[in-house]
């Protein structure tokens, strides 16, 4: 096992490329609302210097891997608000695993 996987060192883990080019293959996203320059999903992202949580993502279908930090509820509460409008959401926890509903 690679120990920076279980390192709280950092609170940004990439989603694998493979994981999500199968998701994406069935659902293109169209955002990634907590991504950086070098890691995001998505053409449409935000940054944190942009801060995703404070924008609107409505109209786009979107990816989200939050970062694993105190931030967490936060990016849950916004996903949830997010969910209430929509018709279909994906989530993906930390051990990659896909919920539609």
């Amino acid at each position: 096992m690679n120990g920076v996987m279980f390192s709280s060192k950092t609170d940004q883990w990439s989603t694998p490329v493979d994981f999500y080019n199968l998701l994406n293959s069935e659902f293109h996203f169209t955002l990634d609302p907590c991504a950086d320059d070098v890691n995001h999903k998505c053409g449409n992202y935000f940054t944190e210097e942009i801060d995703g949580l404070l924008q609107d993502w409505q109209g786009h279908t979107v990816f989200c891997n939050p970062p694993y930090g105190r931030k967490i509820a936060a990016w849950v509460r916004k996903c949830y608000i997010v969910l209430l409008a929509a018709s279909v959401w994906i989530g993906v926890g930390k051990n990659y695993e896909a919920h539609a509903g």
